[in-house]
This record gives C-alpha cells, structure tokens and sequence, in this order.
C-alpha cells in the first residue's frame, strides 16, 4: 500500500541538517559537510536517487571530492607537522594506502587487524538489522530456540568495546591510534566512549569515498519536498509538535498534537526525528505510564557502556566568510 507522509518542521525552513543560511554573499551549509556511500551503484545512492528525482531536473547529482578525501594533520604548525591521507576506492585501498605511511612491520600488522575488525563489525552489525527487520513472531522464535545468537554473533562483543579499547589493544604507537581514530568527530563522540561497531560503520561508510551534493545540501531537501507532495503528502514549516499522541489501550503512536492543540492523526506510523532523549522526555505525554521506566532505562544516573545510552559532546560550529583569489 502507498502511504502519505507528512513532515512537520518546527524551523522556518525545512530541511534539518540540510538547511543553508546566507549572511551577504556567503551561503553556509549548517550540517552537511560530505556524504559517503554515494558512489554510482551504491546502497544509498539507490535509496537517494528514486527520493531526489525531479522530472523538471533529473536526479541530484553527487560530486566526489577526490582520491585523498581527508588529511590528518599531526604536531605544531610550522615545527614537526606530519600528514596522513584518507583515500576511497574500498577498505582495502584505504588499507593499502595508511600501510605506505607506516612503515614498520608491527604498524603494518596493526593496520591489517584493524580493518580486519572493520570488517567483522559491519558483518555483525548488518545481522542484527536483520534480526530487526523480521516478522515478530519468527524473532520471538528466534530467541526462544537461542538461534537468535547466530543473528548476534560479534555483536556485543564490538558494541561493548571502545574505539579506545580496539586501537590500544592494536598498538602501542600513539600517532598511529590517532589516525585509526580520526573519524570521530563525525559522530561527535571520543574514542573512550563511543562503541567500536558505530565507528566500524563510519569507516565503512567512507570507504567509496566522500561526496558533496551539487548546489550544496539544500538540493536535498529542495529535490525531496516535491516527492512528497506529488504523492499526495505535505511537508509544513512552522510546524512545532507538542508532544505525540499515543492509544489509550495499547500504547501505540496513533498521532500527534500541535503546539495550537490541533491533533493529527496518523494511519500507519509516527518518526520522531528529534533524537531519543528528546522523544522521550519531550514528546512522550507525562502520564504515559511507562515514559519514566523508558528514561530511566536507557539513560540511568550511573550510566554503564554496555546497557544504557548517552549524550553525545558538545560542540560549537563557527561560520567564517573568506575573500580572496580562487
């Protein structure tokens, strides 16, 4: 059956982390600052291409941002800097290409376990989506017999270990677990605390390679608002949520209320994309009887790594305009 969406945007523009402000003639990208995974025949080029199309201009098209997409940059500027290159074209290129600027037979041998981690992470990770895409009653199933464990095979053991952990396990090199940890701050969390398999997927996730959308992030919103709307489904600015409406009997999210106290109902689903806290201690009615349990669950006053969630680091984007020759 073909659904309608409906996307409330609480913001003056929609778009999320697409959204682009200007300030006199710099244009600033607020999220995105490249893409991986989108190399032509990749997974999410084909669930981005059929969203992004547009029969007045075609679909969105992604520019690569070269071979060496990322340099890591170590030491004081202008005394002992040393640069490290990320290049795409695959695990193994990348692995090739970190072996030529180590050079020594232990750097090399933690470089090879590494990837070979990578590897088994995103294997692990990729049974568990799975596991989570079956009908219930054959996941119920599934754990009764205990043959859900051929589902999770690896997955706690790289879900409960740090990036800090792998790397200081790999090498006693400390410029060389910085380069192996470098992507963290896509994620926005440190090596001490992030799970290693959220890292393996960031890894991966580059691995073809970054990209830039051509005419900047806003094209992807700008090219997937018509999508929804000629499918008979809205997308409304302004539009902040109060909280979400759930049944009476089962629990279940059957709605929303606006902040005017207008309620819409929902058929088939509600996506909260306001991040889990959020959900849950904002959009969650107060007297829904097991929110407190839900927040206490995931987020308890002594949080443990292993069985509870929480928040990510702080940070503060700068927006800088430059004038000068190109």
């Amino acid at each position: 059956e073909r659904l309608k969406v409906l996307l409330l945007e609480q913001h003056s523009v929609c778009g999320g982390c697409c959204h682009t402000f200007r300030r006199g003639p710099y244009a600033f990208p607020t999220g995105i600052h490249y893409v991986g995974g989108m190399n032509r025949g990749g997974n999410l080029r084909k669930i981005l291409d059929p969203l992004t199309y547009d029969p007045r201009n075609d679909h969105l098209e992604w520019d690569p941002l070269g071979g060496n997409f990322d340099t890591i940059v170590l030491g004081e500027a202008g005394k002992d800097m040393r640069q490290y290159k990320i290049v795409g074209g695959g695990l193994e290129a990348q692995k090739v290409a970190l072996k030529k600027q180590f050079k020594t037979a232990q750097e090399h041998e933690a470089i090879d376990k590494y990837y070979d981690h990578i590897e088994k992470a995103n294997a692990a990770m990729a049974r568990a989506h799975v596991l989570k895409c079956l009908p219930l009653p054959m996941t119920k199933f599934l754990r009764l017999s205990g043959l859900h464990r051929l589902f999770a095979r690896n997955f706690r053991k790289y879900s409960s270990m740090t990036l800090a952990d792998m790397v200081n396990s790999l090498t006693d090199n400390d410029e060389l677990r910085s380069v192996l940890s470098y992507s963290w701050d896509c994620y926005g969390c440190e090596p001490s605390r992030v799970a290693f398999i959220m890292h393996a997927q960031i890894v991966r996730h580059y691995s073809t390679g970054a990209f830039f959308p051509r005419g900047g992030p806003r094209e992807i919103a700008k090219k997937i608002l018509p999508t929804i709307t000629s499918s008979g489904g809205a997308a409304l600015a302004r539009a902040p949520v109060k909280n979400i409406v759930l049944d009476d009997d089962t629990g279940r999210a059957v709605g929303v209320e606006m902040m005017d106290g207008k309620v819409i109902e929902a058929k088939c689903a509600v996506v909260s994309d306001a991040g889990v806290m959020n959900t849950l201690q904002h959009l969650l009615p107060k007297d829904f009887k097991r929110r407190d349990k839900l927040f206490k669950k995931f987020f308890p006053k002594q949080p443990s790594s292993e069985t509870s969630l929480h928040e990510g680091s702080s940070a503060l984007n700068l927006f800088v305009g430059l004038r000068g020759d190109h």
